[in-house]
């Protein structure tokens, strides 16, 4: 069971379902009024909803360092506003999708090696990522707009459990902006709703795999787990170092088993695919896989000593770092208050090269602070429109 099952599980009181509303209502109370807001006004959402609430999927509201958390159960930071919460709880339930219903959990990549895992994980964000704008988007077709709104004018933030800001990456505006693209190239094309939906969703997955900003930040979050999981797993089972080519795919498979997108995906495999201008990531994610072999065969075999000679060759600054130590400064900045590095910077530091951390991540503070005050000056946008009649709903 993976650390986020165990979580979910340990904390299980804390959650409540879709059958019970009062409770949802009481425990999480923007998260009850996004799930609502998400089923009157998007075909997806309610597709998403109907789902959650067939197999008793749990949420909650928690104290946290994100925006929210999905997989076995659905949590959402209680900084969040309901309609923040609109793009978050549709991205975490279709995380939830990916993990109860296709089996893309933990155990799926273990044995994975690092470049596989980043195809898989990657690919299961751009498939949240892309469900979560196609529900926005439908939300904004049927006359509630201020979610994607916000979203374009970079309005995705909240607080931690420290008061401390928590922002958004400028990244997620660009990929908004790509599916509306996407869907208006199809209208003037003549195609069909449905349609356009699917080039936009589309459209923003390829754009997922190709933004530098989230492949720095998400794959500071893979170094961490592949690292983790090397230490802890290697030699416990097959190492199987390879990834279905229609798994990506599977990733973007709706409860109802249609696909957001269209039968073509691209997936990222080249290193400039996968690690774009970043040069230090590769190569921390080369020092990883060393270790991996090490462990799993030994100093002598020809895998390891083949991989050993090519970090040599590329320079590769942290091949002489202790992969147990490295572990353990990483998890130390998980626990600090304030001022925590990337795991990548910790190795940098470690490796005695500085500040050259070679992150593009950012967050456009300006454009979003005067989106928000001629927000504070406009009228109250009118009382968006339901697209299901009050008979059907539950």
């Amino acid at each position: 069971m993976s650390d986020l099952a165990k979580y979910f599980r340990l904390s299980s009181g804390r959650f409540a379902t879709l059958h019970e509303m009062k409770k949802l209502a009481k425990k999480a109370p923007e998260v009850y009024k996004a799930l609502k807001m998400i089923r009157d006004h998007s075909a997806l959402g309610r597709e998403l909803y109907d789902w959650a609430k067939g197999i008793k999927l749990g949420f909650a509201a928690e104290k946290m360092d994100y925006l929210g958390l999905g997989g076995p159960s659905v949590s959402c930071n209680t900084r969040n506003s309901a309609v923040l919460n609109t793009g978050i709880v549709a991205h975490e339930i279709m995380h939830a999708v990916q993990y109860q219903e296709y089996n893309m959990n933990d155990s799926y990549v273990r044995g994975m090696d690092g470049r596989s895992r980043i195809i898989h994980r990657r690919g299961m964000e751009a498939g949240a990522v892309a469900c979560q704008m196609q529900v926005l988007y439908e939300m904004k077709l049927n006359g509630f707009a201020q979610p994607w709104e916000d979203m374009q004018h970079n309005i995705y933030w909240t607080k931690n459990i420290r008061g401390e800001d928590v922002r958004a990456l400028t990244a997620y505006r660009d990929l908004s902006t790509s599916f509306e693209s996407g869907f208006k190239q199809a209208q003037r094309e003549g195609k069909t709703t449905e349609e356009s939906l699917k080039d936009g969703a589309s459209a923003v997955h390829a754009a997922y795999h190709k933004s530098q900003p989230l492949r720095d930040a998400y794959n500071n979050i893979y170094l961490k787990d592949y690292l983790r999981s090397v230490l802890m797993f290697s030699g416990k089972g097959k190492v199987n170092p390879y990834i279905e080519t229609d798994t990506v795919r599977e990733m973007t498979r709706r409860p109802n088993g249609d696909y957001l997108l269209h039968d073509q995906v691209d997936i990222p495999l080249t290193d400039q695919e996968l690690f774009g201008e970043n040069k230090l990531m590769r190569q921390a994610f080369d020092y990883v896989e060393t270790v991996k072999l090490q462990l799993v065969y030994g100093e002598k075999n020809y895998a390891y000593l083949r991989q050993r000679k090519m970090i040599e060759a590329d320079n590769n600054p942290y091949r002489d770092l202790d992969p147990d130590s490295v572990a353990s400064a990483i998890a130390k900045e998980s626990w600090k208050k304030t001022g925590r590095k990337y795991p990548l910077e910790v190795m940098n530091e470690m490796a005695g090269i500085g500040n050259a951390i070679q992150l593009q991540i950012d967050f456009d503070e300006k454009a979003a602070k005067d989106y928000l005050r001629k927000a504070a000056n406009s009228n109250t946008p009118p009382k968006p429109k339901k697209i299901l009649p009050k008979g059907r709903r539950p």
